[in-house]
């Protein structure tokens, strides 16, 4: 199990004690395995095999797509929310129409 210290968000962290909490599992020490102080670090370990990390699917989506990393759990953790915003009046401008089609498009891809 691959950790991530220096990660602050979202609240609660997504970490392996809250991952085998959830998935019920039982008999292993969530606290083994290497640790790195980036989210980056940590994909870059999984890539070279150095274990499993939880990580955001944004981060790593790339990667997935072309295969260098898979998914080997069906159980994820939920994390922070993300909200598109922009200043009041500016909704409807053709600019910020297209980017929220954008993240929209790209999110739901995901």
């Amino acid at each position: 199990m691959i950790h991530i210290d220096g990660r602050s968000r979202p609240t609660p962290k997504p970490d392996w004690f809250r991952w085998c909490a959830q998935a019920g599992v039982t008999g292993v020490n969530p606290e083994a395995g290497p640790r790195f102080p980036d989210s980056m670090l940590a994909v870059q370990a999984a890539i070279a095999g150095q274990g499993v990390v939880i990580v955001s699917r944004v981060l790593v989506a790339d990667a997935l797509a072309a295969g260098v990393l898979e998914e080997p759990f069906s159980q994820s953790l939920a994390g922070d929310a993300y909200h598109f915003a922009c200043a009041t009046g500016l909704e409807q401008r053709a600019d910020i129409i297209a980017l929220r089609t954008w993240l929209q498009t790209f999110v739901s891809a995901l």
